[in-house]
């Protein structure tokens, strides 16, 4: 049985033709293909022509790394950009939406990457206080607390073949999200209703969003308690089973 997080790679490391066979190959030869959305399966089936049989959704856990309770929203509008820095994650479309936002909105990123992006960030930070950048590995508890300061989590991603483990990370913290409208990101939160979802590459819809999810107190609290609700119900309790189902339709199989 194969975990397929991520449908093709994020980014290409061998040449499209290769990658692509060599895909097929792995696909076309597990028993059980497992995904985290029914977007993510059909773009699998669609692309690889796999047995239809084969191919298993099931819920991404959201694991509450033994921490407290979601903390209260804060007072003061912030957001926060978590995770990996590549150039799929839209990092620069995001600089380009703070120049956008409210004065008293402040943007946190954290996480490391590629160095041109890491340079992009520092700078842009040290042009505006609004900006703080945290370039590094983040451990667990720092995550933990960063997610907790935040009044919303933004994931700004121009592509995306997967689903995204800092959205249920943002669910654990009872955060409310604004995504992109890539992979499986647009569909979960449209259907979890945890946040706003926007165009790619659209930085204008992006402040917008931001700025107006900010400014309605009573629906940032909606999506953040509507967070609290998905992240229990996907939890490694609910969701162990589903995926032991897999696996003894497997062995049956």
């Amino acid at each position: 049985m194969i975990s397929v997080h991520d449908v093709v790679p994020h980014e290409s490391r061998l040449p499209p033709g290769a990658e692509r066979c060599l895909l097929a190959a792995t696909y076309h030869r597990a028993d059980a293909l497992v995904v985290h959305h029914e977007r993510l399966r059909q773009e699998l089936l669609a692309g690889f022509e796999v047995d239809v049989r084969r191919v298993h959704v099931v819920p991404h856990q959201v694991f509450a790394y033994e921490g407290p309770a979601p903390a209260p929203l804060p007072e003061r509008p912030s957001a926060l950009f978590f995770g990996a820095l590549r150039t799929n994650k839209g990092v620069d479309v995001l600089l380009q939406a703070l120049a956008e936002l409210p004065e008293d909105v402040s943007v946190r990123v954290a996480g490391q990457g590629e160095p041109a992006i890491e340079r992009r960030l520092r700078q842009a930070a040290a042009d505006d206080a609004r900006l703080s950048v945290e370039i590094g590995f983040v451990p667990t508890d720092r995550k933990v607390e960063l997610f907790r300061q935040a009044s919303l989590v933004v994931l700004p991603y121009t592509s995306f073949a997967s689903q995204s483990g800092v959205l249920h990370d943002a669910y654990a913290q009872g955060r409310p999200v604004v995504v992109t409208d890539v992979g499986a990101l647009g569909e979960t939160v449209r259907e979890d209703g945890t946040g706003i979802v926007v165009p790619p590459r659209d930085p204008v819809a992006l402040a917008r969003a931001i700025g107006q999810l900010l400014a309605d107190r009573s629906r940032l609290t909606g999506h953040a308690d509507q967070a609290v609700a998905v992240g229990q119900a996907r939890s490694p309790e609910r969701i162990g089973p589903l995926l032991r189902n897999v696996y003894d339709a497997v062995v049956e199989g």
